[in-house]
Parts: structure tokens; C-alpha cells; sequence
């Protein structure tokens, strides 16, 4: 088991496992980061342009993220480019 050393300047919002014990993600500023647990190492990120407030994923393919311009993101990590749709965040994906 490894770890890794954080920026001292920032804290991680939350932490998670996958469901097959593999990975973490954790959420940190406008980012999702995974975590290799067999490598120790990081294998992705996923940039947001505003802090993250939550992320979940049952199969490390398929990943919801909620940030703070009130939007919910669907990743599909199996792409190799991520896009975000330019939809204002007052008409996009609000949950009422």
C-alpha cells in the first residue's frame, strides 16, 4: 500500500473507493482525480472549471460529478478527449 503526499495549500473534499477495491478518486478543488491502488500512482484527472462538490461511480467508466455553477457532468472515461458542453450554467443540467 502507498500513499501520496497532498498540496498544503488545499484539502481533499472527499474520498472514495471503487466498487472492486482497485482505485480511489477523490475530489479536490475543480478536480477528480484517480488513484491506482495497485500501481500507487495517479491514472486520471478530471478538470472542472469551478470546485467540485461531489463525484460517484460504480464501474470507473461512467463517472457523475456535481460542482458549484450548479451543473451535473457525466464522464465517460473510456474517451480519450473529455468535453464539456458550453451551456449556461442557469439553463444546463439544473436539478430543481
Amino acid at each position: 500500500m502507498g500513499f501520496f503526499v497532498g498540496d498544503t495549500n488545499d484539502y481533499i473534499r472527499s474520498l472514495s473507493c471503487t466498487q472492486d477495491n482497485k482505485a480511489l478518486y477523490y475530489v479536490q478543488c475543480a478536480t477528480v482525480t484517480f488513484y491506482d491502488m495497485k500501481t500507487s500512482t495517479k491514472s486520471e484527472e478530471l478538470d472542472h472549471n469551478v470546485d467540485v462538490i461531489n463525484a460517484c461511480t460504480n464501474d470507473k467508466k461512467l463517472v457523475v460529478t456535481s460542482a458549484e455553477d450548479s451543473n451535473i457532468r457525466i464522464w465517460d472515461r473510456s474517451r480519450k478527449v473529455q468535453t464539456m458542453s458550453k451551456t449556461p450554467a442557469l439553463t444546463a443540467n439544473r436539478i430543481r
